[in-house]
């Protein structure tokens, strides 16, 4: 049995303590992560991990429900995630599934990649927007949009977070590098 998609879970572990058999566990992959590991002779099939999981169960934190709501207002979400080169990105969600790698912190400077703009051309066609995103680039966005966020964007929802700084992109970059040359991936 499988809980989750691998790239899908938040580590949060509430499947392992909630499992009345001990057939869930965690393990250290090659890459560093941890995952869940579900042990298929144990398990009996009872699903509370599914009835505990945070992200199948429309949580995910604040972000995720107020996300999820937005979406069902055909709305659009826009917030940080990886492309397929580890790119941090300014990324649009219009569905649940283009949600998931929003999800989880990055701790990287993020990329808007032009999407203040897209931003204000969606919200001045009526719909409403939410954006999450680190105090400086919500900052950004505000300026960008003018003077009266308020009360000319009233479709507008903005989440920042407690940030401390965030790395570089590039530093991020040669880590990968350093790491895959050592490991010799």
């Amino acid at each position: 049995m499988k809980i989750i998609e691998k790239a899908m879970c938040s580590g949060c572990r509430t499947c392992v303590y909630v499992c009345p058999v001990k057939a869930i566990s965690v393990e250290t992959y090659r890459d560093g992560f941890e995952h869940i590991v579900i042990d298929d002779k144990l398990c009996i099939q009872c699903e509370k991990c599914k009835s505990v999981c945070p992200m199948l169960n429309g949580n995910g934190g604040l972000f995720g429900i107020l996300a999820k709501e937005i979406i069902k207002n055909e709305g659009v979400i826009y917030g940080a995630a990886f492309n397929g080169n580890l790119k941090l990105k300014t990324t649009k969600a219009e569905t649940e599934e283009e949600l998931y790698p929003l999800f989880k912190s990055k701790y990287l400077l993020c990329d808007i990649d032009d999407k203040f703009r897209e931003i204000k051309k969606k919200l001045e066609h009526g719909k409403q927007v939410l954006y999450c995103s680190s105090p400086c680039q919500i900052a950004g966005l505000k300026l960008y949009l003018g003077k009266n966020v308020e009360k000319e964007y009233p479709n507008l929802f903005l989440i920042d977070f407690v940030c401390h700084g965030v790395g570089s992109q590039s530093l991020f970059d040669q880590s990968i590098e350093y790491t895959e040359k050592k490991k010799g991936d």
